[in-house]
């Protein structure tokens, strides 16, 4: 007869020492975004939405996703095709954000005042692009009270090599 295995009971997590911001996001029930960057976020995807621009989130909103990781973040990030990045642009400055390219292998941004969203196109050490595969692979999800596409994890690891 196999013993029991010796259970120690349940320690709840330290709830009495969090930062505000963890504290908004235990009460709020979601990852909490502060409202200027849920604004700006809310603002490009939005638009991007009403024009048919397909993107895909990543960074850290699609790290939450997936595991209630929680950090705070400069940007959103958003996953597009080479040959959507033009569009994306042209649809963020008509929205009233900044463009630019920032460095032609992978990544462009729009800024409104200091909040940015990246347009990320590429790996960063321009070895490959991102294709349709992405948006093919991505799930629905909400962000900013926003529908949007979210990368897959194998996604998120795949970006990060």
């Amino acid at each position: 007869m196999a013993k029991e295995a010796i259970r120690e009971p349940l320690k709840r997590p330290d709830m009495m020492h969090l930062t505000d911001e963890e504290q908004k996001s235990v009460t709020h029930g979601e990852f909490w975004i502060p409202e200027a960057e849920r604004e700006v976020y809310q603002k490009a995807l939005r638009a991007m939405n009403e024009a048919g621009v397909q993107y895909v989130i990543s960074g850290l909103y699609a790290l939450y996703e997936y595991t209630g990781i929680y950090r705070k973040t400069k940007d959103l990030d958003v996953f597009i095709e080479p040959g959507v990045v033009v569009e994306a642009a042209r649809v963020l400055k008509a929205a009233g954000f900044r463009t630019h390219l920032e460095q032609s292998p992978w990544i462009a941004k729009a800024m409104w005042g200091d909040k940015q969203v990246d347009l990320i196109f590429g790996m960063g050490n321009g070895m490959a692009f991102i294709d349709r595969v992405w948006y093919d692979r991505s799930r629905p999800s909400i962000l900013a009270a926003t529908p949007v596409r979210m990368a897959p994890p194998e996604d998120l690891i795949w970006h990060r090599l």
